[in-house]
C-alpha cells in the first residue's frame, strides 16, 4: 500500500506524469468501448480483480477527483463491453442452435 501511495503522490503532484496518465487512460476508454482483449476479458471476470479496482477508484477519487472518474468511467465502460460480448457470444450461440433445429426438421421431412 505504501508503494502505491508514493507512485499516486507522485502521479498526481507531477504535470506532466498526470498529463500522460490521463491522456493513456482516456485512450485506453476509447478503446474498451470497442471490444475487449481476451485477458482483460478473463480479468474483468474475476470478482476478486473487480473488487481490487474499485477500491483502488475509491483511492485515487480520494487523492485525485479528475482522474478518479476517468478510471471509474473506464471501469464501467469496460464492464459494459464485456457484457455486450457475452450477450453477443450466447445470441450467436441460440442463432446456431435454432439453425441447427431447422435443419434437422427439414431432413426429417425428405
Amino acid at each position: 500500500m505504501i508503494a502505491i501511495e508514493k507512485f499516486m503522490a507522485n502521479a498526481t503532484s507531477n504535470t506532466y506524469i498526470r498529463t500522460v496518465l490521463t491522456v493513456l487512460m482516456i485512450f485506453y476508454g476509447s478503446l474498451a468501448a470497442g471490444s475487449l482483449p481476451s485477458f482483460l476479458v478473463e480479468l474483468f471476470k474475476n470478482q476478486i480483480f473487480r473488487i481490487f479496482i474499485i477500491a483502488l477508484t475509491a483511492y485515487i477519487i480520494s487523492k485525485d477527483i479528475q482522474i478518479g472518474v476517468i478510471v471509474a468511467t473506464i471501469f464501467m465502460l469496460s464492464i459494459v463491453g464485456l457484457n455486450r460480448m457475452e450477450t453477443k457470444e450466447l445470441f450467436n450461440q441460440l442463432q446456431h442452435l435454432v439453425y441447427i433445429e431447422n435443419f434437422k426438421a427439414e431432413q426429417e421431412k425428405h
